[in-house]
This record gives structure tokens, sequence and C-alpha cells, in this order.
């Protein structure tokens, strides 16, 4: 697994592990004892596939936080760090059974309505992170034909222990120090918030599907900031003064992104996700 000292990844190395897994892990930084690996880097990758020879992979690895802008390291992260590990498992004297990649629901272009987005819907990213993201399925798309590549595609998820540049987790941590207020930018724009908990399952059943897929992984309903601020007042009987900035805005932002969940219960049966307001009780009380 690539990233695994993401918050993701620290997460789904609980879950496969309680379900039996060997895990083997990678970060950029090599701390906590992982393995170092700069997934820009062909070679590397090549020579860490060979040496694991893993069963599963799952790529993680890229710049997760859409507010950046800067094309450059989304397309050398996002894109050239998939193919590089795409073509390393592929190239691999043996190859892995399966490998996920994680792509984003920022490459549908949303509504002015919490309408659900579908896996075969037009396509056409907002942002560069999601033009980054398109631009890799697409690429995966060439070897896709000759090797198990799958794709996953998430929606916004939080939950506790996720860094505050992050808008809920950011919202999360003013109520937990009951700060007198806070600065945000939109707070109408509607989302699909899943709980990282619920994603890393997900991911860890989706090991065992037999196809090759790409499919959502989402709730299925749309909430509004305004509506996730109301639900951690009436947690925590305390309200803020919530002021709007510009500059906390994305460029030519949706406002609804949700997707159907139709498919991801197809592939791994009845989804029972964690309520919002559990996720959103973990967040002001186990901030690990």
């Amino acid at each position: 697994m690539t990233a695994l000292d993401s918050f993701t990844g620290h997460y789904l190395d609980s879950e496969l592990r309680a379900k039996g897994y060997e895990v083997v892990g990678t970060s950029r930084t090599g701390k906590r004892g992982l393995k170092r690996l700069d997934v820009t880097d062909l070679p590397a990758v090549k020579a860490c596939v060979d040496s694991v020879s893993p069963d599963y992979v799952i790529n993680l690895a890229g710049i997760s936080f859409p507010g950046q802008d800067r094309r450059d390291q989304f397309h050398r992260v996002n894109v050239i760090g998939a193919r590089n590990v795409a073509q390393s498992c592929f190239e691999a004297t043996k190859r892995p059974r399966k490998c996920i990649f994680a792509s984003s629901a920022t490459v549908y272009p949303g509504s002015e309505a919490p309408v659900a987005a579908f896996e075969d819907d037009r396509l056409s990213a907002c942002n560069e992170y999601g033009k980054s993201k398109l631009e890799m399925e697409e690429i995966l798309q060439t070897i896709d034909a000759k090797m198990d590549i799958s794709i996953v595609r998430p929606f916004n998820y939080t939950g506790p222990g996720q860094n505050e540049r992050f808008v809920v987790s950011k919202i999360a941590g003013h109520f937990r120090r009951r700060s007198e207020e806070i600065i945000l930018g939109n707070t109408s724009v509607c989302r699909d918030f899943c709980d990282v908990r619920d994603i890393a399952s997900w991911y860890s059943g989706l090991l065992e599907v037999g196809e090759p897929f790409t499919t959502n992984l989402c709730r299925g309903f749309g909430y509004s900031l305004d509506h996730l601020i109301s639900v951690f007042e009436s947690i925590t009987g305390h309200r803020m003064i919530i002021r709007r900035a510009a500059e906390f805005e994305r460029k030519n932002e949706p406002l609804c992104l949700v997707g159907s969940p139709k498919r991801l219960q197809k592939l791994l049966g009845e989804l029972r996700p964690i309520s919002l307001e559990k996720t959103l009780l973990d967040m002001l009380t186990n901030n690990i």
C-alpha cells in the first residue's frame, strides 16, 4: 500500500490487518519504519514492487488537498506517480492479483442540486485536482485490459485524526476548543460526506471482488456545511460566529457533489455506513 502514513492509510492498515492481511506500506518520507518510496521515481517503484512481490496493491499516493492549484504538482504525483505504480505492477515478474487506484469524485462536474452521480455519467473535472485524477484514469485504462486494475472514486470523507486544513475537521476542531468564531468559505455547498472508517472497510472488501471495476465510494446523501455546523451545535451546545471569506472559496466549485452507491452495493452487498452524527461526535471526542 502506498502512502500508508496518510489519513486513509492509517485506517486501512488497521482494517486489513484485522482481516488477516500482511500489510507492507510505503511513504514518501520513510517515517514510522515504512519503506521510503517516491512514486514519481519509476526505477524505485519497480524495485519496490519486485522486492515485495505483492498479491494486492492499493495506491493511495497523491496530493489529496484540492485547495492547491499547482497543476505541475498534481500532474507529477497524481498522474505520473500512478502510471509508475501501474507500469511496475504490469512489468513485475509476479503480477499482483488486483491493483486498486484512488481517483476522486472531483472527476464529476457536480450540479446545482443534490443529483447523484453515477460511474457512467459524463466526466468533466472542475479543478486541477480533478483534472489530474481524470487524466490518471485515462492512462490506467490503457493498461486495464492487460491486468486487473480497478478504480475507486471516493466522495468527501472525514473522521477522527484528519488534518484541520480539511474543512469538516477544521470545524470540529473549533467546536472542540469552543472557539468564539470561525472563518469559512461557502457553507451552503452540499457534499456526500462519508466516514473514513467506512472508506477503509470498503477498500478492504473490494480487494476480493473478482472482476475489474470502477466504483464510487459514497453514502448517496448530500449534506451542506451549514447542516454539519448545526449538528455540531446540537452535540456541543456551543455556537460560534461564522465569518465567511472569499479566500476560502474554491474557484469553479460545484454547489452539489453527491454520488450513487448502487454499484458499490452491487459489488459488496448491503452497506451500513456510520451515521453522520456518530462521525461528528467521534471527531469531537476522539481526535487521534
